[in-house]
């Protein structure tokens, strides 16, 4: 492994979150063209590659590869959800709860299964 562990674990956050960020700002963009794909298939696309590339150059646990790029993932979806729900009017995101048991059951598997294909290749 050429980077050390706490690095390679903060690589797979930064991952999740860039990913699902660059994502949500480039379908922000398409909103004028009449085929966009939605942010669930984006997201899951992301966690089909994503993590199989960090299992299969660093070597290590693939389980950690899965969980922590939906950790990444989460994050970067649920932060501006909480500062809003915080900072800006406490009653918008009532269902936020939710939101994130679909997205941990969405994206999951599919990081986790992915990591052990990357992992085993």
């Amino acid at each position: 492994m050429l980077i050390n562990k706490s690095k390679a674990s903060i690589l797979a956050i930064a991952t999740g979150v860039l990913y699902t960020v660059i994502s949500e700002w480039g379908l922000r963009g398409l909103v004028e063209s009449g085929s966009r794909p939605s942010f669930a298939d984006i997201v899951l696309l992301g966690a089909l590659i994503w993590p199989l590339l960090l299992a299969f150059f660093l070597r290590e646990k693939p389980w950690k590869w899965g969980l922590l790029y939906t950790a990444g993932v989460l994050l970067a979806v649920f932060t501006p959800v909480f500062y809003e729900g915080i900072f800006v009017d406490p009653t918008s995101n009532n269902l936020w709860g939710l939101g994130f048991l679909i997205m941990v059951v969405v994206i999951l598997p599919a990081a986790m299964i992915s990591a052990f294909v990357g992992f085993f290749l």
